[in-house]
């Protein structure tokens, strides 16, 4: 092993990522897609990339959470199946609205876990567009039904 002088960073390689002292997954281990936004495609729902439902095992649940900022910014969405597809639905176009997406944005979606999906926006520059408002949490409209599982079940606990 080599030693390395004082103030020298760290090699970083995917066998040693870290999260503020946490070990996280491996980037090939977490689940995640991209779409680019066009508005006449995706402006009320958006469709889920089918390889990406079966990297998770087809275990989509009936709300998703969407952030920005993890514990800054986040917004509910339905997630809905018609035939073989699935969407984001009800309060997709919220999140679209509040966050300025526009025609031609590069949107990455991380799944985190817990129903929640960490969201990047890149602006046709290939720069990732800031928040404006950084001090208020969003959240689309959801009921107590809503928060359950398929099977009854709460998700948020």
């Amino acid at each position: 092993m080599v030693k390395r002088g004082r103030g020298r960073p760290k090699k970083i390689s995917p066998d040693n990522l870290t999260d503020r002292g946490k070990r996280m997954e491996k980037c090939e281990d977490i689940p995640e897609f991209f779409k680019i936004y066009v508005p006449a495609m995706c402006t009320d729902s958006m469709r889920i990339p089918p390889e990406f439902i079966k990297k998770i095992g087809g275990n989509i649940p009936r709300i998703a959470r969407l952030t920005r900022e993890p514990g800054l910014l986040s917004w509910q969405v339905s997630v809905s199946r018609n035939d073989e597809h699935w969407f984001l639905g009800e309060g997709w176009a919220e999140f679209v609205q509040e966050n300025s997406v526009e025609n031609g944005d590069f949107l990455t979606f991380s799944y985190v876990g817990n129903s929640t999906f960490s969201v990047k926006v890149f602006g046709p520059n290939g720069c990732r567009k800031s928040i404006e408002d950084r001090s208020s949490i969003k959240y689309g409209k959801s009921t107590e039904n809503d928060l359950q599982g398929d099977d009854g079940t709460s998700e948020s606990g």
